[in-house]
């Protein structure tokens, strides 16, 4: 999995990228912050998508970015 801000702070950030992952955490564990900022581009899962599941956790998608399941 791809995992974002799991024991601490952690932000991915995207311009146009293509990200292919089993699933994402962003925000994993408590005390946790993940960001994620999609521009353009796209995000692939095979699997499930968590965001801020036992902390804190943001998603923004701009410009197009859009989001496979």
């Amino acid at each position: 999995p791809l995992l974002i801000g799991l024991d601490g702070n952690g932000t991915l950030v995207s311009n146009g990228g293509i990200i292919e992952a089993p699933q994402l955490f962003v925000g994993r564990n408590p005390g946790s912050t993940g960001n994620v900022s999609l521009t353009g581009g796209s995000l692939t899962l095979s699997g499930e998508l968590h965001v801020a599941a036992k902390s804190t956790g943001t998603l923004t998608l701009l410009g197009g970015g859009t989001i496979h399941s």
